[in-house]
């Protein structure tokens, strides 16, 4: 369960849209360095 100002705040960041000039280059290479593990591999047949 959730007080009303958390579902509120929430509510504020589900409708927040970033682009890329809201990210650090840190971020951007952190992002692009990103590798799904191994076991995520199980939902590939998901995308056919």
């Amino acid at each position: 369960m959730l007080s009303a100002e958390a579902y509120r705040r929430l509510q504020r960041r589900a409708r927040q849209v970033l682009t890329l000039d809201d990210f650090a280059e840190a971020d951007i290479a952190a992002l692009e360095a990103a590798q799904a593990p191994d076991e995520a591999k199980t939902f590939d047949n998901e995308l056919m």
